[in-house]
């Protein structure tokens, strides 16, 4: 970790974690808050799409560290962290899907890190995602399928009994919205090769 990204995770963690007195605070007030760090911490003047990854990631760890700084998990928040970044960055001329997805897969890799549940974090950035569809003017199924490759990116790095475990809780749908989730533990099956004729 960089010292520039350790200061943006820092600094985003400490206004979220001074933001809220208590875990009883976070419903509704925590996707304002993260919005605000993110226009905050938003650097003046163009980024390239790899500052801006770089950016969401710092953001949304920073997020993460701040309420379980004052006693949430990742889980419970999730959804409004998801909202907060997509609706800060769009306030900052920015956000897209790829954005939902890596905050998907921040989340989920968080929650991994932290000994969070898993399943119930990948649940809630796809419940986040739903709810942001709106903020990118993307339908709720879009946003679902963006947060689900997502958080398909992060099990990648973990496991496959995470992996297994996603599948079932994302497999009852979301928001009444079904969710397909690739297992990235499966070994890639070849495209069949069209006939040629002769």
């Amino acid at each position: 970790m960089t010292n520039e990204t350790k200061s943006l995770v820092i600094e985003v963690k400490d206004q979220i974690a001074n933001t809220f007195g208590g875990i009883n605070d976070f419903s509704e007030g925590l996707a304002g808050a993260v919005s605000n760090s993110v226009v905050e911490a938003y650097p003046d003047g163009a980024m390239s799409d790899a500052g801006l990854r770089s950016f969401v990631t710092d953001t949304v760890t920073g997020a993460i560290h701040g309420v379980t700084a004052v006693g949430s998990g990742v889980e419970p928040a999730a959804p409004s962290i998801m909202v907060g970044i997509v609706r800060g960055l769009r306030r900052v001329g920015k956000g897209d899907v790829e954005a939902v997805a890596l905050t998907a897969a921040t989340l989920v890799r968080e929650a991994f890190e932290l000994g969070g549940s898993i399943g119930g974090t990948a649940k809630g950035a796809v419940r986040g995602a739903i709810a942001a569809a709106p903020e990118l003017s993307i339908s709720a199924e879009d946003a679902a399928a963006a947060a689900a490759w997502g958080v398909t990116q992060a099990l990648g790095g973990i496991g496959p009994t995470a992996a297994q475990e996603v599948r079932r809780v994302l497999g009852k749908g979301v928001c009444g919205i079904k969710v397909s989730l690739e297992d990235p533990f499966e070994p890639k099956r070849a495209a069949p090769s069209p006939d040629r004729a002769s």
